[in-house]
């Protein structure tokens, strides 16, 4: 994952008194943010769901909670991250 492309790495609100523009987001970055978010969630075992924000939380935890018990091996296949029992 990639900070945003600004000098700091932070984002900016901008500053209309000297003109100066707030930072631009673009669909790269929010793409990107996305799919990070969204394999942590599949890695889990659970389906993406529009309406429940609350998955990430749900899949640290159930990481969190198999990870002390179960010895687990963490990869990237084919773009995805994947979690297996070892």
């Amino acid at each position: 994952m990639e900070r945003i492309g600004t000098t700091s790495g932070l984002f900016s609100a901008g500053e209309p008194a000297t003109n100066t523009k707030g930072t631009v987001v673009t669909a790269a970055w929010l793409n990107g943010v996305q799919e990070e978010i969204v394999n942590v969630i599949l890695a889990a075992g659970l389906v993406p769901d529009g309406a429940d924000l609350a998955q990430l939380t749900q899949a640290i935890k159930r990481y969190k909670d198999t990870v002390t018990t179960t010895k687990y091996d963490l990869r990237v296949e084919s773009g995805v991250l994947v979690l297996k029992e070892v």
